[in-house]
């Protein structure tokens, strides 16, 4: 349980950079494109989000919306994407 909460934990801190690498790429898509995220990190846990939408240079619509947790009870992540 220990290692699980130890990796629970690595990942709660890889996800920001991970979503934060994510809204970057939003931003050079080469099309019209929104992107928002939020992180919190505290004492019993950490969570990020990450929703973004847009246009690819080849002009293929896209959408995600992320949300990743982890605390002391576990990690979860709940991804919502799709793309024309």
């Amino acid at each position: 349980m220990r290692k699980l909460l130890k990796a629970a934990a690595l990942g709660a801190l890889l996800a920001p950079a991970v979503l934060g690498g994510t809204a970057t790429a939003v931003a050079d898509a080469g099309g019209p494109a929104y992107a928002d995220g939020s992180r919190y990190a505290g004492p019993d846990g950490a969570w990020a989000k990450a929703t973004g939408s847009g246009f690819t240079p080849g002009g293929d619509a896209y959408y995600f919306d992320v949300f990743r947790v982890a605390g002391p009870h576990g990690a979860a992540t709940v991804t919502t994407a799709a793309h024309s």
